[in-house]
């Protein structure tokens, strides 16, 4: 009767802990007001079976979409062997 004395509490440890993790997103805070926006392109271009070109162009605009952040640009090339 022991291990289930054990099994039904560490069941309700769990269950405490569980319900404490739901409540956490609750009491935390977030920013909510700067809106910030990553986009992306990319693009590739198949030469032949061996060989592909890949260009992604990424730009980052913060401050609620008013003020440019950076941008990335990459440029890759695939060859299978």
């Amino acid at each position: 009767m022991k291990l289930f004395g054990v099994q039904i509490q560490l069941l309700m440890k769990n269950k405490i802990l569980q319900v404490l993790l739901c409540l956490v997103p609750l009491t935390s805070f977030a920013q909510n007001d700067d809106l910030e926006l990553w986009s992306s392109l990319k693009f590739s271009k198949k030469v032949n079976s061996k060989f592909k070109f890949e260009l992604q162009e990424q730009i980052r605009w913060a401050d609620s979409l008013s003020q440019y952040q950076k941008n990335f640009t990459e440029l890759g090339v695939k060859f299978k062997a």
